[in-house]
């Protein structure tokens, strides 16, 4: 991916990773591979493609229709409030939900541990991994529905309906 939107640097707060070479080379081939297809399915495969080329240089769409979706929005449109985080705090979110998920992480004052036992048990929290993806599937909704009010700006849009998890 030429420039990721989302670095291990962005991984604070409720989406904490740590951040060490170990960490960062787990973590940047995961958002490589997430990254763009969750755009895609976002915003379909044609508009996805076209906010990625946008974001490649600097990895913040430049200016534009595509700056519009990715940052926070609140709006009141056609009657609805329409209250995003933007597109950067989706991915943070479904970025952690696949990270923590994929490397059995639990976040602690002491950073990022799992266990790797032959006896131990599992180590994620099944709830708040899910509340976190919910989350990032939230603020996904909320730009479709934007997007969606929005067709004579974005006639692209072909984006897929992404549902929350209800227990993984």
């Amino acid at each position: 991916m030429a420039n990721a939107i989302v670095k291990i640097a962005d991984m604070v707060g409720p989406v904490l990773i740590q951040q060490d070479n170990n960490t960062e080379e787990l973590f940047n081939p995961l958002r490589n591979e997430l990254e763009g297809m969750f755009l895609r399915r976002l915003m379909g495969i044609e508009l996805g493609n076209l906010f990625l080329a946008s974001v490649q240089v600097s990895g913040v769409p430049p200016s534009g229709r595509f700056l519009t979706i990715f940052s926070p929005i609140q709006e009141n449109l056609n009657g609805f409030e329409v209250d995003s985080q933007g597109i950067k705090e989706m991915l943070k979110c479904i970025l952690y939900f696949y990270y923590a998920r994929d490397n059995n992480v639990r976040v602690t004052l002491a950073g990022n541990v799992n266990q790797k036992g032959e006896n131990s048990t599992p180590n994620s929290d099944n709830f708040n991994l899910t509340k976190t993806y919910n989350k990032g599937i939230e603020i996904a909704q909320t730009i479709q529905f934007y997007i969606g009010q929005k067709l004579d700006v974005y006639p692209e849009y072909k984006g897929q309906k992404l549902r929350m998890a209800i227990g993984i």
